[in-house]
């Protein structure tokens, strides 16, 4: 599933905003980081990739006597 994010932010919320992508459990793949200066101190991000999406299962448990 292809994604594109834009923030405006300043530096620091910025590098958090990729830590977040960075620690996530979910699988992104960044294809591109994009990082503009802008007036007074902050800076836009904009972030295009892709994750997975996989549906959700059941787990069928059944016992069994073992001899």
């Amino acid at each position: 599933m292809p994604f594109e994010i834009g923030a405006r932010a300043s530096y620091a919320s910025a590098t958090e905003l990729l830590e977040v992508f960075r620690n996530s459990i979910r699988p992104f793949y960044v294809q591109r980081v994009i990082m503009t200066a802008t007036e007074k101190d902050t800076v836009e991000l904009r972030v295009i990739g892709k994750t997975f999406y996989q549906p959700e299962t059941t787990l069928k448990i059944t016992e069994e006597i073992v001899q």
